[in-house]
Formats: structure tokens, sequence, C-alpha cells
């Protein structure tokens, strides 16, 4: 029987609240494919500020934190935002990807 592992969830609020866009969906999955041949992309609706935001959910098991780590700073980055919430075994963390005065304004 394959070993368990555990499951980290990252939630990726779109920029703008609406859907994204296919660019930064791509650009998502290229990110996380660098370093994992096996995730899933979700698409959700989270709410931020009591505003609905679409937001993509990768999911990843993994034992290797610090690859997951590298993986929601990446896709941070890749997509402008300035936060990403980061779930490992139920808890949950917003994790700074860039500083403020370098996130993309849309």
């Amino acid at each position: 029987m394959p070993k368990a592992r555990p499951m980290h969830t990252i939630y990726l609020g779109s920029r703008h609240g609406g859907p994204f866009l296919l660019k930064d969906r791509d650009r998502v999955k290229e990110i996380v494919a660098e370093k994992f041949l096996s995730f899933t992309v979700l698409d959700g609706e989270g709410y931020f500020a009591g505003s609905a935001v679409r937001t993509l959910v990768i999911k990843i098991a993994s034992d290797d934190i610090d690859k997951v780590r590298d993986i929601v700073n990446k896709v941070g980055r890749g997509t402008g935002q300035k936060f990403v919430g980061w779930e490992i075994g139920g808890s949950y963390k917003n994790v700074m990807t860039i500083p403020p005065s370098h996130a993309v304004a849309m």
C-alpha cells in the first residue's frame, strides 16, 4: 500500500474577483507542473472582506513542505497576488508572496 502523504491546499483568488483569465490559469498550472507531476486544480468561490472572489483551489499531496512553500510563492508572484491561502492538515494561513508595492493593479 502506498504511503499516505499530507494534503496541501492552495487558495488563489482572482485579482478582480471575476473569472480567472486563461493566461493566469495556464501560468498557475505551468508553475505547479514544474515541481509536481500530480495535482488537482478546482474552480471555487471564496469570500474576502464580504465580497465573492473566484478562486482556484490547488490540491497537492506531498511530504516536501519546502517544495510546496516554493509553489505557493511562485503562483502568487506569477499572478501578481499579494497573498495566497495555504492549508495544511486543517491549519490555514495567508502567505505574503510579494510586497504590496509590487502587486499588479487591475
